[in-house]
């Protein structure tokens, strides 16, 4: 099953947390797995780095896939 939502709304039991805003989500300890969506230019690169820093300071550990 597929749930759209915002930050607002996170259903009851979550499974995966497809990210596209470039914003760590602020409820992404409900999800079983976070996957990240980050655009090709300098701008969303750079907030694609600091999200990825984010979730390392949260005690995750990131991992990278080129697409």
């Amino acid at each position: 099953m597929v749930t759209l939502g915002t930050q607002d709304y996170v259903p009851d039991k979550p499974d995966m947390l497809i990210n596209l805003s470039g914003e760590v989500c602020s409820r992404h300890e409900r999800f079983n797995d976070i996957r990240e969506i980050v655009g090709a230019s300098d701008v969303d690169r750079q907030k694609g780095r600091n999200c990825y820093r984010e979730y390392q300071s949260l005690g995750y550990s990131p991992q990278t896939l080129k697409l």
